[in-house]
């Protein structure tokens, strides 16, 4: 019995390590959108997604100006994707970087956004 509240206290830690670095990386990849806006005069289209702090963009629009951000995109603390949208759909204005959280599928309570207040 005292095993399975240690595990359960565990996981609740390692739950909210998750947490902290999924915010670590919304920082980390709304700098980098930041720069490549600086460089390129806009954020990436929503097609282009995080790639384009990787590789140039081949689709339209193509920024003139350009230069590798970031080595790669990483992937949330659960292994999935990071999504792009733009414009954010809390703040149009801004992109928004979406986790699907622990379940891995979007649109669910454990989603996280960069745009939900702390």
């Amino acid at each position: 019995m005292i095993m399975g509240g240690a595990i359960f206290t565990m996981l609740k830690i390692s739950d909210s390590g998750a947490l902290t670095v999924a915010d670590g990386d919304f920082s980390s990849i709304n700098n980098g959108l930041q720069s490549y806006k600086t460089n390129a005069g806009r954020y990436p289209a929503e097609q282009q997604g995080l790639m384009a702090l990787v590789e140039k963009p081949t689709t339209t629009p193509r920024p003139k100006r350009w230069t590798q951000i970031m080595n790669n995109v990483p992937k949330d603390p659960w292994d999935n994707e990071y999504l792009y949208k733009f414009p954010g759909t809390k703040d149009s204005s801004r992109p928004e970087i979406i986790s699907m959280g622990k379940d891995g599928r979007v649109g669910t309570e454990d989603d996280m956004s960069s745009q939900d207040p702390k």
